[in-house]
């Protein structure tokens, strides 16, 4: 015992007389330790953490395989989706999403650029998705006029006021009227 304390004042001491190896290794230290921390952070929130829905273990996402006549592997169009999920016998629901980029919102003579994005119904059923306010879409709001739209819960709130009477109501997005869900 008596050795090991004079050995810890030795090293001690002998760290005291070089401070600038003392700095290296205390930010060699800290670096490493920090850069596992957040390696470990990501990969737990990425890999190790379920996703927040239901039955999120049976998801599955896919996408057509590129041919010679789409080379560019983009997305597949809504007639070849519907036909994977009439055929499909392991598919239990699908959905399918698109990002459609930014429509102007116009409402009392202003109006705001907003990203939109298109999804059949399925889709919210697939993900247990369910609406603050409203309902979801359905498969007979698809062909109806006007198109039905579905707010995000910021658009909500800061265009119009968190006013729940904005379900039913018809609003304009480039000129082109939508019931809101």
């Amino acid at each position: 015992m008596y050795s090991l304390l004079a050995d810890l004042r030795f090293s001690l001491r002998s760290l005291r007389k070089r401070p600038g190896f003392v700095a290296v290794v205390l930010a060699t230290l800290v670096l490493g330790i920090g850069a596992n921390t957040a390696i470990f952070t990501v990969v737990r929130a990425v890999l190790l953490r379920p996703l927040p829905y239901p039955e999120a273990e049976q998801l599955v996402r896919m996408w057509p395989v590129a041919t010679e006549r789409s080379a560019d592997g983009m997305g597949f169009s809504l007639p070849d989706f519907e036909d994977w999920d009439d055929r499909s016998a392991s598919l239990s629901a699908a959905g399918a999403y698109s990002v459609l980029g930014s429509l102007v919102l116009q409402d009392a003579g202003r109006a705001l650029e907003v990203a939109t994005g298109y999804a059949t119904p399925g889709f919210f059923r697939t993900l247990g998705a369910a609406p603050a306010l409203g309902r979801l879409p359905t498969d007979e709001d698809r062909d109806r006029s006007p198109f039905v739209v579905l707010l995000s819960d910021r658009t909500w709130r800061n265009r119009f006021s968190a006013d729940p009477a904005i379900v039913g109501r018809s609003v304009v997005f480039s000129d082109r009227p939508f019931e809101v869900l």
